[in-house]
């Protein structure tokens, strides 16, 4: 049971935001850094996962931390260790878009922390580290409300922005799927109505309404989409 926690972890603090912030709030990428540590990029000089024993929010955005000292450090001063345009992508903020991204992609620049989508586009934004930071600075009082992924008429990208939809509720599924089963388990050595057994099945409602989200959106963004365009 422990082990099927630790791999969980990761997606833990997905199901911990709840479904309104999706919604309704675009300024920040949620759950914060899809589960790291913000903190040891800066004492470790890493990517770490974050526990779901150590868990803030900020500004209506969930935390996980590696240990209880990097929560203490994170809460003491949280603009110290945010990531620079809540947590999007550098490169494409300074693009005038909003991207999730890949927190093993990124780089701390004069004491801030820049996320980037991938390790290839980071190569690119490296290139010019100072000139792309100007344009996110110039863009993102612009765009920071706007929802993210925005493709404009761009059909690859609205193709390639609903694979990344299904794939997120594809693995919400699973994630619900294995909830109930921890419950089950959970509930067969002590009883239905303990809190574990309550917490488990709560946290797999919530990871199949936010999946049955994700292929909503999915669904729309290849219902615009020309015949032709792979999807």
């Amino acid at each position: 049971m422990r082990a099927m926690r630790s791999l969980l972890l990761g997606v833990m603090l997905l199901l911990a935001v709840p479904a309104s912030v999706f919604a309704q709030d675009y300024t920040r990428n949620t759950p914060g850094l899809a589960g790291y540590d913000p903190v040891a990029y800066f004492t470790d000089g890493k990517p770490m996962r974050g526990s779901g024993n150590h868990v803030t929010i900020q500004d209506g955005v969930t935390y996980a931390f590696a240990s209880e000292e990097h929560k203490k450090m994170f809460e003491a001063n949280p603009q110290k260790y945010l990531p620079a345009y809540g947590g999007y992508c550098a490169y494409g903020v300074a693009a005038g878009k909003k991207f999730v991204v890949d927190p093993e992609a990124w780089k701390i620049v004069d004491g801030r922390l820049y996320l980037i989508m991938d390790k290839d586009i980071q190569k690119t934004w490296e290139k010019d580290i100072p000139g792309h930071i100007k344009k996110a600075e110039a863009n993102w009082s612009k765009i920071k409300d706007n929802a993210p992924g925005g493709c404009g008429a761009d059909y690859h990208c609205m193709s390639d922005l609903a694979n990344q939809y299904r794939q997120r509720a594809s693995d919400l599924q699973a994630i619900a799927q294995r909830y109930s089963v921890e419950a089950d388990l959970q509930a067969s050595q002590s009883g239905q109505d303990s809190q574990q057994v309550k917490q488990s099945r709560d946290l797999a409602k919530q990871a199949w309404m936010q999946a049955e989200e994700a292929d909503q959106r999915a669904r729309e963004l290849r219902s615009q989409l020309p015949h032709g365009v792979a999807n």
